[in-house]
This record gives structure tokens, sequence and C-alpha cells, in this order.
């Protein structure tokens, strides 16, 4: 089964993997073969299903936001002449709710068994390119070096 194109679009989202240019080729082949490999339905839409652990991560990244009235700590009415309404928030508090985020995204990655591009220890993973996995985007032969062809274009004719 396959996720459907707004899923792919979410899951992309929620797990780091929007910037093309800084992914490497490797990380985005296991996330596209994860997201088209889905053993059954039960595994997209049952309970713990894809779709499932996709509503928790946009219910949660909601929470997270720092003026979402959840993630408000302290509220007080004031009365007298003017009646006004303060609410504040705690940095600890913004911290908690950006975790449980990142909680709801890590489940969604093992669900996957891909990388969580979010979390920071594993964000390094954007600049680490190996060179044992080698994915060809242009049709034709891999161009891995400049100089065999000045080589091989001088010596053989």
């Amino acid at each position: 089964m396959q996720l459907s194109k707004p899923d792919q679009d979410r899951v992309r989202e929620h797990l780091g993997y929007t910037a093309p240019k800084s992914i490497p080729s490797s990380l985005e082949m296991f996330l596209v073969q994860a997201m088209e490999n889905i053993r059954s339905s039960y595994a997209y839409k049952g309970l713990g299903g894809i779709t499932y652990w996709l509503k928790r991560c946009d219910k949660a990244l909601i929470a997270s936001d720092p003026t979402d009235s959840r993630c408000f700590s302290q509220r007080q009415l004031i009365l007298g002449d003017t009646n006004r309404s303060t609410t504040t928030i705690a940095v600890i508090d913004i911290d908690r709710w950006y975790e449980y985020y990142l909680k709801e995204t890590d489940r969604l990655a093992f669900k996957l068994n891909i990388a969580n591009l979010q979390r920071p220890n594993q964000a390094r993973m954007l600049w680490t390119r190996l060179g044992s996995d080698y994915v060809q985007g242009i049709k034709g032969n891999p161009d891995t070096c400049i100089s065999d062809r000045i080589y091989l274009s001088k010596n053989y004719r």
C-alpha cells in the first residue's frame, strides 16, 4: 500500500525531509521506499497506523505553537473600570510542548523505520555524505571523476 500524496507531504514536513538539496540521496530513497511499501491497510489506517501517527503529529505541532491556548501557563482576569485578561507562557513550557512534538515525530519515524531529521542529533545526517551509496539521478552512465575522462580521452582514441 502507498501513502497518498498529501500524506507523503505531511510525513516529509513532520520528519524534516523538506529541504531537497541538503538531504542525501540514500535518506531520500529510504523515505520513498518506506512510504511506498506499507504492508497492509491496517498499518495504513488502523489504530496505530501511519495516518493515526500523522494526526497525532498534527495535533502536537499545533499544541507546540506558543500562541495556542494549550501552552499558556497562567491566565489573569483583571476586573475594574476596564476589564482585561492576560495570558503568559514560560519558556520551560514552550520547551516541554516542543519536546512533546518531537516525541510524536519520533514515533512516526519509528513506525516508518526511517531517521527523524527534526531531532538535532539526527539532523547531522543531512551533511554526512557516504561514499558507499550512490543513487543515480540522471539517466546514463554515472560521471564519477573528471580526471578519468581527461586521461581516457588523451590516451585512448
